[in-house]
């Protein structure tokens, strides 16, 4: 049963981390603190360049968990 299942569970964890990162993101962003926290402040102190790094930081770490979550898939199958 264990092999028959790995894949979801595989899966499923890896779908949870990608949603964790985006729940930071916004969660930080209104005020709770975490990731989207250093979003406002660098949008506060008008330091744009450091902005769009950490937005393509937690672009690429959704994009990269989304793509190991596939390729983890398509090789459990």
């Amino acid at each position: 049963m264990v092999p028959q299942i790995s894949a979801t569970v595989a899966s499923y964890t890896l779908y949870r981390w990608e949603c964790t990162i985006r729940s930071a993101t916004i969660l930080g962003f209104v005020g709770a603190g975490g990731i989207g926290y250093y979003l406002v402040i660098s949008i506060q102190r008008l330091q744009y360049q450091k902005l769009v790094t950490a937005i393509a930081a937690v672009f690429a770490l959704v994009v990269m968990s989304d793509a190991l979550a596939s390729r983890l898939r398509a090789r459990m199958v």
